[in-house]
């Protein structure tokens, strides 16, 4: 099973305030959802709750919120492990990683992701929610200038 994780960031890796995204770039947006559309996406439970009511869950894909609690809105595990030995039962070829930096931090962490679709924000931004230091385990395969920013494809350096 392949873990991706999805994020926008900027060069000094900083991806939220708040616990929301402050911007908003409908580029961004689009390729978030060609990417996921019909996908497993794998989120913490205050991004989940974050999302607006109306797109709870995303529509499109399968929501699954990591909660130590009880989380009845959708599938919930409440470890990687769990989820993991769950999905690989399951014979899933694809999970996706869709927010929360301590998640984004234990998949990382853990070696578990094996390619990172990144979206290199060009804009300075006062936040204080930032991911720590990934890229030296990663090789950059791909990369697409847009507007406001690049879209980037990183695969794990094995």
């Amino acid at each position: 099973m392949k873990v991706i994780s999805v994020f926008a960031m900027t060069s000094e890796r900083l991806i939220g305030k708040n616990g929301v995204l402050p911007w908003h770039i409908p580029e961004d947006l689009k390729h978030f959802q060609n990417l996921t559309k019909g996908q497993i996406v794998v989120m913490g439970k205050n991004t989940y709750y974050s999302l607006p009511e109306k797109y709870r869950p995303l529509p499109h894909r399968r929501n699954i919120v990591l909660t130590r609690g009880v989380f009845s809105e959708c599938e919930s595990y409440a470890s990687i492990e769990e989820l993991i030995q769950t999905l690989k039962s399951e014979k899933i070829q694809e999970i996706y990683i869709m927010w929360g930096v301590q998640i984004y931090k234990a998949f990382f962490e853990r070696w578990l992701t094996d390619r990172v679709e990144c979206t290199l924000i060009e804009w300075n931004y006062s936040w204080d929610a930032y991911l720590p230091e990934w890229r030296e385990n990663f090789i950059l395969k791909s990369e697409i200038e847009f507007e406001h920013g690049r879209f980037q494809t990183y695969i794990k350096n094995k």
